[in-house]
């Protein structure tokens, strides 16, 4: 018996820097997959959260370099600069650079166990053992690297 499923839903990622790029839905899940970057995370209630660190997606766009661990440029991180994570709605979760260097304790998540986000969170969902539970913001859809004294993004 052959079953038709609909196509996934197509969505994109704005990651905003020294060299911008727009993500798609399918670099996005090869980047989250276990031959690369996958990052996976159990909350307190047993769920399984599986994507990219952000320090990672940060790396694609802080400067020439876009992947690999070698991307992410730990002196201009050292130097200082914010990152805001910014929701469809406009709300913003923003960090120091500082604390996203190297940190696999805060993510971009594309699946709950194993499967899509819930229609709350999706397409993607900032969270991770290393944020305080005001942090954690679904609907993803643009991450901005701002240099000191540039206005936090809308």
């Amino acid at each position: 018996k052959l079953a038709v499923k609909p196509a996934s839903e197509a969505w994109s990622l704005s990651l905003e820097g020294a060299r911008p790029e727009l993500m798609d839905r399918a670099t996005f899940e090869s980047g989250a997959s276990p031959k690369c970057h996958a990052t996976m995370w159990k909350d307190a209630r047993g769920r399984e959260w599986t994507g990219i660190p952000l320090w990672l997606l940060v790396g694609r766009v802080d400067d020439g370099l876009k992947h690999g661990a070698r991307a992410f440029n730990d002196s201009l991180a050292a130097a200082g600069y914010t990152v805001d994570v910014v929701a469809s709605d406009g709300a913003t979760v923003s960090f120091d650079s500082s604390r996203l260097g190297r940190n696999d304790g805060i993510l971009i998540a594309g699946l709950l166990d194993g499967a899509p986000l819930p229609a709350k969170s999706f397409p993607l969902q900032l969270t991770g053992p290393d944020l305080r539970d005001e942090e954690r913001l679904g609907g993803v859809a643009r991450i901005v690297v701002r240099p000191p004294g540039a206005k936090p993004a809308r």
